[in-house]
C-alpha cells in the first residue's frame, strides 16, 4: 500500500517542482534579437511612458500661410491624429543581477513628418504630419571602471556609442537635499507594479514634477531600493509635451538568451568617448 501511495507522490512532487522552474523570458519581437542558445540571470521590466511631441500644428499651419501668401508653399500641411498628444512609448529592459549589463528596447509611437526628408529641404509645409513607430535600443557593459553605453535607432540605421568612467556599476545614490531641489518634498506614499514607494512633487510655475522613488522591499532587488518606479513632468495646458515613466511589471531572477545583450549590427555608430564625457543625472 506504501508503495502505491509513493508512485503519484512522487509523480506529483515532480510535476510541482517543474512547474516552479520559470520558461525563460522571451526576447522582444521586432529589434532583430540574434539567439546565441545561452541563458543568462536578470531581472525583467515592463513600463510605459510618455515623450514630449515637438510638432506645434499652430505654429506650423501659421508659418505655412505665410510662406504660400509669399510664393515659398505650394500647399498647406496636413495633420492626422495625435498633433495634441504626447508620444507614447513601451520599453522593456533586462538588467544582470550585479547591474554589470543591462539592455532596453524602447517602441516609441511618435508624431512628424510623413517624410523626413522633406524637413531637411525645408519643405515641412509639403508634410503629411502621422503618428510612426521607432524602435529604440540602449545596451551598457560595465567593466573595471568603464561603462560602454550604445543606443540606436533601427529605422535609421543610427546611433551613437559611448565610454563613461564609472567606479561602480551602480551610480551613487542621490543626496536627500538633491532630491528635494529636482523632486520636490515628499507628498506622500504611490505604488507602481505593485511596489510602494514615496512620491515627491515639485512645481515650478505652470510645470508640476512628480516621481516616485522605491521604498524597501524584500520583493524587490536591493538594487532597486531608492530608484524611481515611476516619473512625470506636464504643463496643465500644454497635454502634448508630457513627460514620464511607470513602471507596469518586474520578474526578478528569470532568465533569458544573452543575444539580449548584444549591440545591434549594421548601425552607424558615432563615436563619444572621452574622458570629458560625464553622464547626465537620472
Amino acid at each position: 500500500m506504501k508503495q502505491t501511495l509513493l508512485v503519484p507522490f512522487a509523480a506529483a512532487l515532480l510535476l510541482a517542482t517543474l512547474a516552479a522552474v520559470a520558461s525563460p523570458v522571451e526576447p522582444p519581437a521586432g529589434f532583430g534579437v540574434r539567439s546565441t542558445g545561452s541563458l543568462r540571470q536578470v531581472h525583467y521590466s515592463e513600463g510605459a511612458g510618455h515623450v514630449p511631441n515637438h510638432i506645434d500644428r499652430a505654429a506650423i499651419e501659421e508659418f505655412c500661410k505665410f510662406a504660400m501668401e509669399q510664393g515659398v508653399a505650394q500647399r498647406m500641411p496636413e495633420f492626422g491624429p495625435g498633433y495634441d498628444e504626447p508620444a507614447r512609448t513601451r520599453s522593456v529592459q533586462f538588467r544582470t543581477p550585479d547591474a554589470t549589463q543591462t539592455a532596453t528596447f524602447t517602441e516609441a509611437t511618435l508624431y512628424g513628418c510623413d517624410d523626413p526628408a522633406k524637413l531637411k529641404h525645408g519643405n515641412e509645409c509639403a508634410c503629411n504630419y502621422r503618428r510612426n513607430v521607432e524602435h529604440q535600443i540602449e545596451i551598457t557593459h560595465w567593466k573595471a571602471g568603464r561603462l560602454n553605453r550604445w543606443s540606436a535607432t533601427l529605422e535609421t540605421a543610427k546611433g551613437t556609442h559611448a565610454i563613461i568612467p564609472r567606479p561602480s556599476p551602480l551610480k551613487d545614490p542621490p543626496h536627500p537635499d538633491a532630491l528635494e531641489t529636482v523632486f520636490g518634498p515628499v507628498i506622500g506614499n504611490g505604488s507602481a507594479a505593485g511596489f510602494k514607494c514615496e512620491l515627491r512633487q515639485l512645481t515650478a510655475g505652470p510645470a508640476i514634477r512628480q516621481a516616485c522613488f522605491a521604498l524597501p522591499d524584500p520583493r524587490l532587488p536591493k538594487i532597486m531600493w531608492g530608484e524611481p518606479l515611476s516619473t512625470d513632468s506636464h504643463v496643465p495646458t500644454t497635454p502634448r509635451m508630457r513627460l514620464g515613466y511607470e513602471l507596469q511589471r518586474l520578474e526578478v531572477d528569470v532568465e533569458v538568451d544573452s543575444g539580449v545583450f548584444d549591440p545591434p549590427t549594421g548601425i552607424a555608430y558615432r563615436e563619444r568617448s572621452g574622458p570629458a564625457l560625464k553622464e547626465a543625472s537620472p
